[in-house]
Formats: C-alpha cells, sequence, structure tokens
C-alpha cells in the first residue's frame, strides 16, 4: 500500500495515526544504536545495490531441533531466529542495543518492522527470545503508519539508497527482501539464506554470517539459558584464517647481533657518525667505547647469559648504548619507562626477575635491586679491556 500512495497521501495517513507516531518514536529514539554488520566496502551515496544471497543447509540436526522448538509455526520460528541474529549482531559489534527489521503483514504503511533488542554482555537466549516475542505484538498494533516518514526527524543526514533505520532484517516467509537493507536473514524449513549488497559486503562475509548464525542458533537452542557471548562462534575456516595469519616462523640466519655490528663499524668507519640528536653527535668509535665499557661494568656486576637487565632510561643515545651494553654481556634487557609510577617499576623488576638495573637515577630504583650506573651522555668513557662481543649461542 505504501508504494501506491503519494508522499502527501502518508503524511495524511499518519496525521491520522498519533498513537502509531509517538509509539515508534519511542522504539527509534529510545537509544538502540544503529548496528549492522562490518562492511567491506563503502558504497559511493545513492549507488543502486547488488542484491546477492548465500544460501545453506540447516542440516538434519539443527532444522529438526528448529522445528520442535518453533512447533512448525512460522511465526514462533521468526521470534527464535530474530533472536540468534540480534546475538549475532552483539558478538560482532559489541553493541548493547540493535534494531532488527521484521516485514508487516499484508497491506501495513510500515513496510518494515523496526524490533528493538537489548543484547548486553550477560543476555541469554531465553531473554533475547522473550524480548522479540513482547516486541511483536507492539509492533504489529502499530504496523499501519509510515515509519519512514520519522527519518526526517529521528536520521535526517540517511544516506540515501539505505533505510533509514535498519540495516539487519529478518524473514521466515517469501516477503521480498528490501534491497536498502545491508543483510537480511531468511530461514525456511531446511536451509538459511543471508541476503546482501555485494556493494557492501563480499560474498565471504555473508558466508561467515551464515556459518556463526547457525552455530549460534544450534548451541542457544541446546542450552538457551547460557550467556550468548559464551558461544564459540569459531568456524573451521576462522581457525584456518587464525592459523594462516599467526603462522610467524620465520628462518632466520645466524648473523651477529646489533652490539657485534656496532664493533664492526667501529672498527671500519670510526670517524663516521652513528647517532646524531639535536645536541650533538656521536661517532661509530665513541658509541663502541661507551658500550663497551658499560658492558664491562655489566658483566663485572655479575650480568650474562639467562639473566635479565632492565634499562631504566628515557629515550636517548645513552639508552642506546645501555640496550647494546646489555646485548654485549649477553644478557636479555627489559626497557622500563623511568616515567611509570614506582609501584610499576618495582612489579616489572620482581616480575621479570631483574638481576641488575642500568639507571642514571639510582634513588627510582626499588630498595635492593642492584644498580650499574648509566654514564650521561656528555661522559667520555676511558678504553676498556673488555671491548669484545659475548658470541652468540645456538638457540
Amino acid at each position: 500500500m505504501q508504494s501506491l500512495m503519494t508522499r502527501g497521501q502518508l503524511r495524511i495517513a499518519a496525521a491520522r495515526r498519533p498513537d502509531h507516531a509517538r509509539h515508534w518514536h519511542g522504539v527509534l529514539a529510545a537509544g538502540a544504536e544503529r548496528v549492522g554488520f562490518p562492511e567491506d566496502h563503502a558504497a559511493a551515496p545513492g549507488a543502486p545495490p547488488r542484491p546477492e544471497a548465500v544460501t545453506v543447509p540447516l542440516g538434519d540436526a539443527l532444522a529438526d531441533r528448529l522445528a520442535a522448538a518453533s512447533r512448525g509455526a512460522e511465526a514462533a520460528r521468526f521470534v527464535l531466529v530474530a533472536a540468534a541474529v540480534a546475538a549475532l549482531l552483539r558478538r560482532w559489534t559489541g553493541a548493547t542495543e540493535v534494531l532488527v527489521g521484521r516485514p508487516a503483514d499484508g497491506d501495513a504503511l510500515a513496510g518494515l518492522l523496526p524490533l528493538r533488542v537489548a543484547a548486553g554482555p550477560d543476555r541469554s537466549y531465553r531473554d533475547l527470545v522473550g524480548q522479540v516475542r513482547a516486541a511483536l505484538p507492539e509492533a504489529e498494533r502499530y504496523a499501519d503508519y509510515p515509519v519512514e516518514l520519522l527519518a526526517e526527524d529521528l536520521a535526517p543526514h540517511a544516506e540515501q539508497g539505505r533505510h533509514p533505520f535498519l540495516d539487519v532484517a529478518v524473514h521466515t516467509a517469501d516477503a521480498a527482501v528490501d534491497p536498502r537493507v545491508g543483510i537480511t536473514v531468511a530461514v525456511a524449513d531446511a536451509d538459511l539464506t543471508v541476503h546482501h549488497d555485494a556493494a557492501r559486503h563480499d560474498r565471504g562475509t555473508a558466508e561467515r554470517i551464515a556459518a556463526h548464525l547457525l552455530l549460534l542458533l544450534a548451541a542457544a537452542l541446546a542450552a538457551p539459558d547460557g550467556p550468548v557471548d559464551d558461544v564459540d562462534l569459531v568456524t573451521p575456516a576462522d581457525r584456518a584464517v587464525l592459523a594462516a595469519m599467526n603462522d610467524t616462523t620465520v628462518d632466520v640466519a645466524a648473523g651477529p647481533r646489533p652490539d657485534a655490528w656496532v664493533a664492526r663499524r667501529a672498527a671500519d668507519t670510526p670517524e663516521g657518525v652513528a647517532v646524531r640528536t639535536d645536541e650533538g653527535a656521536w661517532t661509530w668509535a665513541e658509541l663502541e667505547r661507551r658500550v663497551a665499557a658499560l658492558a664491562a661494568d655489566l658483566r663485572a656486576a655479575g650480568a650474562g647469559p639467562e639473566t635479565v637487565v632492565a634499562v631504566l632510561a628515557a629515550r636517548s643515545p645513552a639508552q642506546l648504548a645501555a640496550i647494546l651494553a646489555v646485548h654485549r654481556a649477553g644478557a636479555a634487557y627489559l626497557p622500563v619507562d623511568p616515567g611509570y609510577p614506582p609501584a610499576r617499576v618495582g612489579y616489572l623488576l620482581r616480575d621479570s626477575g631483574a638481576a641488575l638495573v642500568v639507571a642514571a637515577d639510582a634513588t627510582a630504583v626499588p630498595d635492593g635491586v642492584p644498580v650499574v650506573a648509566l654514564p650521561p651522555a656528555d661522559a667520555d668513557p676511558a678504553p676498556t679491556a673488555d671491548p669484545a662481543p659475548t658470541p652468540a649461542r645456538e638457540p
């Protein structure tokens, strides 16, 4: 009916239904977030939608369970599926309130009825089902109202070509799909279809939505009182993606550590500039002298393989020399920001088991932790008799 009426006629019809207007104003302005499944592409404003669909079988077990839970009633099946879609929206987006659309019956002026669902982190599937079931009679009672006219007040900046309020809808029958809605889920007796706008969502995203919805429905129907946030939605395809992304094994050929590389550069080009700051520059020879001198102090204090040495210093050439010196001594270094609160510094030292701390200010180090002084940038350490890098050990 809405498509056969002019905008002026719709306004006249709306004016005759003030109770309907108040109801939908309340639903749409009550804080429900406009959320949809994350989009893969930003469609150009006003661009025509590119409708596509992904259909997957429910499987005998889920189809039987859904039929039993709904007792074969289409309205009950809608409630079960809409609650699962709201839960999945929550899982994908983190939203605490969502809007899900439902096709209005017959010639109702609404077109799609927005259903508001509170889907917080501790909500159970039974709770979400109850919310959808309670919202339906009210939505149907006020369905004969051109809801989209409210966009002028509540969504004045809605993009052309998009539904002003809804990004997700649920069907359970052969209702026409509104192409302005990004994702529409339709469930039949034996399969589930995800209708999507390919200008916004890739086919792979639609397939993941379908797979996750099957997992969530199966788990929620089996245990409706548990939090829907606890349902494991990781599919075999997801696990394969995670494994590929985390396969960071690298065949690293044996080579010199940074401190050994500095020693080599100091031998080859001693007068070349190694470090430059606003305060001045160090040559490779100067950097090497500092590293060797501090490494000797660290070794004398007990640093070596299997020990952790904390470097409590701000970013500076002196900090760089300290890190290289820890490498030279054969220890592992732990960077500690001197701006941390004392309690945080103490925790890091205890938790890491640091044997020593290199610091310019010993008062910043908790009692009981040995400190090796970090020479200031303008100090010129004397040459040390222990300049050699510690040989790298086999892993």
